[in-house]
């Protein structure tokens, strides 16, 4: 074997080692982030997962909460005030 090719496996065996890095960072990153929601007040998570998950506008959530656009958009910015 070449040492050419015994770099390239090298190189390899890094490169998966690194998306496993990547792997269970990113599972951490989204436990916190499914911890940080459950702990938020009810009113706080459904806009908030309206906003983020739904894609609506405040508009549209106000709509289906039955409260004002501006409620809308003051509880998520409160909500991710509380997340972070």
């Amino acid at each position: 074997m070449t040492i050419a090719q015994n770099t390239g496996r090298s190189v390899d065996v890094l490169r998966n080692s690194e998306v496993k890095d990547d792997s269970d960072s990113l599972q951490l990153m989204l436990d916190s982030i499914r911890k940080a929601m459950k702990a938020l007040p009810d009113k706080y998570r459904d806009v908030t997962i309206l906003r983020v998950y739904a894609d609506m506008s405040y508009a549209e959530i106000g709509k289906s909460l039955h409260i004002s656009e501006n409620s809308a958009r003051v509880i998520y910015h409160r909500a991710k005030k509380m997340i972070l």
